[in-house]
């Protein structure tokens, strides 16, 4: 029975030393005990730096791209915006003129102030121009009023700017039952009055007698109803370019 211990404990020793150890540490960087060769620190240096220099090129690569779409993305808003509306812009706009108009001190070109567009200029760039207001130019010659308009609500409602162009005052009614919407407006200025979006006929009396005009209004569209000399028309507000 002694002996039976015996070979019992030895076959255990025996069987201990073929068993394999998986709790052995493995070789790192961080563990400085151990039995080490210099071939096996050497080599996980390398690997180290390979994956340094790997981590590197991967970071400058999404660098690069992240780079190239911002650029992308910032043309793309200027393709679409344009350039923004200066602090102390004013809008002018210009009826008729093919030739250009000398105002505010400049001479502009006709490609510069299009037919019936607003055009946004900076008033540090004018002369004798509000920041903020809206200008409309009628007529052939510099010597055409430059008419200061009143300006835009931002309550919802469709703003009517009657600008009064012609020779004489004129006033704004409504045909049907002969209404006031804007009151009488001497020659060379601007009246305004926000309205509700509906569908109506219009009417201008002036020096001319009633002269209809028929206007679909549309929640958040500004329109102006332009009078001349013998004529009266609904024009949408247009807007264009920034001027430098």
């Amino acid at each position: 029975q002694t002996h039976w211990h015996r070979a019992d404990r030895k076959l255990v020793r025996e069987r201990k030393v073929l068993r394999p150890d998986h709790t052995a540490p493995k070789p790192s960087l961080l563990r400085l005990g151990g039995n080490f060769s210099p071939q096996s620190w050497l080599m996980e240096i390398v690997f180290s730096i390979e994956r340094i220099a790997m981590f590197r090129h991967i970071l400058a690569a999404f660098t690069l791209v992240f780079g190239f779409t911002a650029v992308s993305s910032a043309k793309a808003d200027d393709a679409l915006y344009g350039a923004a509306v200066p602090g102390d812009a004013v809008f002018v706009r210009q009826f008729g003129n093919s030739d250009g108009v000398w105002i505010f001190g400049r001479n502009f070109r006709a490609d510069e102030l299009p037919d019936e567009t607003f055009v946004a200029i900076s008033a540090a760039s004018l002369n004798g121009a509000v920041p903020g207001t809206f200008y409309t130019f009628v007529g052939q010659t510099s010597n055409a009023p430059l008419i200061a308009e009143p300006g835009r609500e931002k309550n919802g409602k469709v703003h009517l700017v009657f600008v009064n162009a012609s020779g004489a005052p004129a006033r704004l009614l409504i045909q049907d039952n002969g209404a006031e919407v804007i009151a009488w407006t001497n020659p060379g200025e601007a009246a305004s009055r926000a309205v509700n979006p509906v569908t109506v006929t219009l009417a201008v009396e002036g020096q001319e007698g009633i002269m209809p005009v028929e206007a679909r209004l549309r929640r958040g569209q500004n329109v102006s109803i332009l009078v001349t000399d013998g004529n009266a028309r609904i024009v949408p507000d247009a807007f264009g370019p920034v001027i430098d």
